[in-house]
């Protein structure tokens, strides 16, 4: 068993009375060795969940939906994950950036860095990038020059059409057994209009490859698992400010032919 801890910012977390707060744990599924590995997250002791009444300062009990027995163990478990690996997955590298903020006009932004896992050597007729729709991705109509690199090696580049949901790189697309790594860049536009968007993209298993099929064998991949996906890349104009530092005062008189 593992502990992870979880501190509010801020000073804590505000609950008003009678109200409910619905909190929820996310994470990123790295590439691992292990298959089927099951997760599972409870609060250990009643003692673990901090709350503090805001006016007395005293600490309050934890209790489980009912309101009768302490929040603990089987009374405050979260239901099981189960991690499974396939013949070929999909997961983020740690290595892949977070969310950024960029100026309009900035050049080969790497926005995903994602490992394929393969048993053995696949080929394909084309990948696939998708366009998170789920989130906001206005600045889609502004990216240019979008890129996929497989093990270091330009696949192909892109502009994207500025509604569409799927980035096709209609290129053949050579995996080797093991890890390979495939990284997504591209550039934003200069346009003023740029400003104030934002994109999310993302690979996914369902979708990824064109005819995947076994080098050796000539048989059809039938599945890939799993899912990466990028940062959120927001952008924001440039702002020039300009400030007065003559150190004259206001109303200075000045005598004609003064350097």
């Amino acid at each position: 068993d593992k502990n992870v801890t979880f501190v509010f910012s801020n000073g804590g977390f505000q609950i008003n009375r009678n109200e409910s707060e619905i909190f929820k744990i996310k994470g990123d599924i790295i590439d691992s060795d292990n298959s089927n590995n099951t997760i599972k997250f409870k609060i250990d002791n009643k003692e673990d969940f901090v709350i503090v009444e805001a006016n007395t300062e005293f600490g309050s009990p934890v209790k489980d939906k009912t309101g009768n027995a302490d929040a603990e163990d089987d009374n405050a478990t979260l239901r099981q994950a189960t991690i499974e690996s396939g013949a070929v997955t999909v997961s983020k590298k740690t290595t892949s950036p977070v969310d950024a903020n960029y100026v309009r006009g900035t050049k080969n932004i790497t926005v995903l860095i994602a490992n394929v896992k393969a048993d053995q050597a696949i080929k394909a007729e084309s990948l696939t990038v998708t366009i998170d729709t789920s989130t906001t991705h206005d600045l889609l109509q502004y990216v240019e020059n979008m890129k996929v690199y497989v093990n270091g090696t330009l696949l192909d580049s892109v502009d994207p059409a500025s509604t569409t949901e799927t980035v096709v790189f209609d290129t053949q697309v050579d995996l080797n057994a093991g890890d390979n790594e495939v990284k997504v860049v591209y550039d934003i536009s200069s346009d003023l209009n740029a400003d104030g968007k934002e994109l999310t993209v993302k690979l996914l298993g369902s979708n990824l490859l064109d005819s995947p099929e076994y080098v050796a064998s000539g048989d059809g991949v039938t599945e890939i698992q799993g899912t990466a996906t990028g940062a959120k890349i927001s952008t924001a104009g440039a702002r020039l400010t300009a400030t007065r530092s003559d150190g004259y005062s206001d109303g200075r008189t000045v005598v004609k032919g003064t350097e």
